[in-house]
């Protein structure tokens, strides 16, 4: 009977929509593969159709090829028609018998009026087609193909005609209508899937674009959800999974008010009352603390409650805002020193003349005038520490003449004017603090005694205060090149990275404020500097100690400024960048070229550098080698690979003990070992320049 193989063919075509479903999932319709696969797919299925057909005699069979190749051709187009047509007209063919002609047009016909109704659809405002047009495309088919039955064996047209075409004018279309649904169905589904994605892709887009840090929290128990890139960078970690297990506690400063605890406490706020704002500490993963300013607000998300955190790095502020206060601070320090000095040097004034007067009186015994003379010596020290704070507070300041001076003789006259500081209160404390002087021949500098005893006399006094249980302090001094050096060691608490990087700041200590201050490092490093000289940590190590020198040229050799002026009145100006992350160095490499007379750029970091080298053209880089953000090395390596011509100077504590190795890595093209000479960094600019 017809009604048992148009059941099966029925179930034949569910079977077909399901399959079409999973290879449209897998390979897309609008992909050649995906249209070739789904023409094979359902020629296959007309192929089984036709396998179990109703047949009416030899060679006159009916089945649902028609519904199956019109399918075809609308949903996946005239590729996967034409495919799925040719598999049935071969198919047909190979049967044979009176009815291949019109069983071949039947499917033909059927494939042009899938066709023709598939660019019907695609032509369409919304891309789309309804159930009353897939109707129409089943009614269309079947009556055309009842049509073409009149091309049968004309002894057979009559009961053919009464046998079958009720059902397929009557039942075919509506067959064809509930699996036009079904693929119907697929294809919104397909289509909603898609735009969903889209949507996803979007908002993932809009989420990761901003600079500021998003959360997504659960309410209850502050659980992170999910987070945007500019979290995962503001706060240091690499992959949102990281985070997923983590609560607002944890990325949290974890004291005070910055805790958990009251964070839950802000999350119930923002669901009760609306958008919290307030400032926050955070905690990166390397456990450093930064400040933020947050914004606290409930969303929902699929149905759920969730508590949306956006949270901006407001740290460059909090510094901006502490730096102000410390300014003020610091302003009315220079104001308050301004006021002392001025009183205090009134009163040196009159112990100062009185002196003077008494060292005039010709019945002074030579005792008296030697104790006269050392109390001169002392005014004039305190005069030249007065001058200094005076210097500090903003005031105007002018040098004093440069005088030549045995440094030798500065240092052992500080020694006798600390002996009470490193000696006598010591050993009332039951401790023990020795100085070991190592006074080398120098040669004669050019110099102020008040000043360079001043600076000698701090350097002196901060050693004895980094050694709370006593110790020893060596002073050495040397000839080293061009210039005399003044070494001072101790072995007291040493400092760390951000101790020694602020240790030139004025007014920084690590004293508190109920400890008495000298002049400080930043006054003797400007005393130094005034005396052309250079002054810097050269060692340190909590636990260890403390390696101070300074280097001041001599005053017997020929001027290193007249000298380069001279040697450069024919050169071209060289264009010179110098990377270092050390405040003091920074300042000294700017005079360095100022002196060289060349063009030059001094930052603080490799990053700096290697963004000024994308928008310059230098002729050589000079960089520290222990440098925090990115070391010499790397930078070395990193501008050969941006310009190989570009010629790099590492500066070393290590000097010849460089490897090999890592200098061949580097691609720098000259090593430097410290204390760095202004000749040296001429020497390398002038072969630069010459070559």
């Amino acid at each position: 009977m017809i009604v048992i193989e148009l059941v099966y063919n029925l179930a034949v075509l569910v079977a077909l929509s399901v399959l079409s479903g999973f290879i449209d999932a897998k390979f897309d319709r609008i992909k050649l593969t995906g249209k070739i696969l789904q023409g094979i797919l359902f020629g296959c299925t007309a192929i089984i159709g036709m396998m179990y057909p109703f047949v009416w005699g030899e060679g006159i069979i009916f089945d649902g090829r028609s519904i199956v190749i019109s399918l075809s051709s609308l949903f996946f187009g005239p590729i996967s028609g034409a495919i799925s047509s040719l598999f049935a007209i071969l198919y047909r063919l190979s049967l044979g018998g009176g009815g291949a002609l019109t069983g071949t047009l039947v499917i033909l016909s059927s494939f042009l009026i899938g066709v023709i109704f598939h660019f019907r659809k695609i032509n369409s405002v919304k891309n789309e087609i309804t159930k009353r047009e897939i109707y129409l495309l089943g009614l269309i088919v079947h009556v055309v193909m009842l049509l073409l039955f009149l091309l049968l064996p004309s002894k057979n047209l009559g009961n053919i005609f009464k046998t079958i075409s009720l059902t397929v004018v009557g039942i075919y279309p509506f067959v064809t209508l509930l699996i036009g649904t079904i693929l119907l169905d697929q294809e919104k589904n397909k289509a909603f899937i898609s735009k969903l994605k889209e949507s996803e892709k979007k908002f993932r887009e809009i989420f990761n674009s901003s600079s500021e840090a998003i959360f997504i929290h659960e309410i209850e128990s502050g659980k992170t959800i999910d987070v945007n890139y500019a979290m995962l960078k503001m706060y240091g970690y690499n992959s949102i999974d990281e985070v997923r297990e983590l609560n607002i506690g944890n990325l949290s400063a974890g004291t005070g008010k910055y805790t958990n605890d009251e964070a839950k406490k802000l999350i119930k706020k923002a669901v009760d009352e609306g958008p919290q704002y307030f400032e926050w500490i955070g905690k990166r993963k390397n456990n450093s603390t930064f400040w933020l300013e947050v914004t606290l607000k409930k969303t929902t998300i699929d149905n759920k409650e969730y508590v949306l955190a956006v949270a901006r790095d407001i740290s460059i502020r909090k510094n901006a805002e502490k730096a102000v206060i410390e300014n003020e601070r610091l302003l009315a320090i220079g104001q308050t020193a301004s006021a002392v000095a001025h009183d205090f040097n009134n009163s040196l004034q009159a112990i100062f003349s009185n002196i003077e007067l008494g060292l005039l009186s010709k019945e002074l015994t030579p005792k008296l005038k030697a104790r006269l003379e050392t109390i001169q010596k002392l005014t004039s020290d305190a005069a030249a520490r007065v001058q200094l704070l005076q210097r500090l507070s903003g005031k105007n300041y002018k040098p004093h003449e440069l005088k030549p001076t045995n440094i030798n003789n500065v240092i052992k006259e500080v020694i006798e004017q600390t002996r009470p500081m490193w000696k006598d209160e010591q050993e009332k404390e039951g401790k023990k603090i020795t100085i070991v002087p190592i006074l080398s021949e120098v040669p004669i500098i050019n110099g102020n005694e008040n000043e360079l005893r001043s600076a000698v006399y701090n350097l002196v006094k901060n050693a004895v205060e980094a050694m709370p249980s006593g110790g020893e302090i060596k002073i050495q001094t040397g000839k080293s090149e061009d210039n005399v050096f003044i070494r001072i060691t101790d072995t007291g608490k040493g400092m760390d990275e951000e101790t020694r990087l602020k240790a030139f700041q004025p007014f920084f200590t690590t004293k508190g404020n109920e400890s008495g201050r000298g002049i400080g490092l930043s006054g003797v490093f400007n005393i130094i500097k005034e005396h052309s000289g250079i002054i810097y940590i050269k060692e340190t190590e909590v636990g260890i100690g403390t390696t101070i020198e300074i280097l001041i040229p001599a005053a017997n050799k020929t001027e290193i400024k007249d000298l380069v002026e001279e040697k450069n009145l024919n050169q071209k100006k060289a264009k010179i960048l110098w990377v270092d992350d050390d405040k003091s160095i920074r300042e000294i490499a700017s005079e360095i070229l100022l002196v060289l007379d060349h063009e030059g750029t001094v930052v603080e970091s490799g990053t700096k550098a290697l963004e000024l080298i994308q928008l310059n053209d230098y002729d050589l880089v000079i960089t520290d080698i222990g440098m925090a953000e990115m070391n010499g090395w790397e930078l070395a390596e990193k501008i050969k690979g941006i310009n190989t011509n570009l010629k790099v100077a590492i500066i070393s504590g290590w000097g010849n003990q460089i490897e090999d190795d890592k200098l061949k890595k580097s691609g720098a093209d000259y090593i430097l070992g410290k204390p760095v000479k202004i000749e040296q960094v001429a020497e390398i600019i002038e072969k630069i320049i010459v070559s």
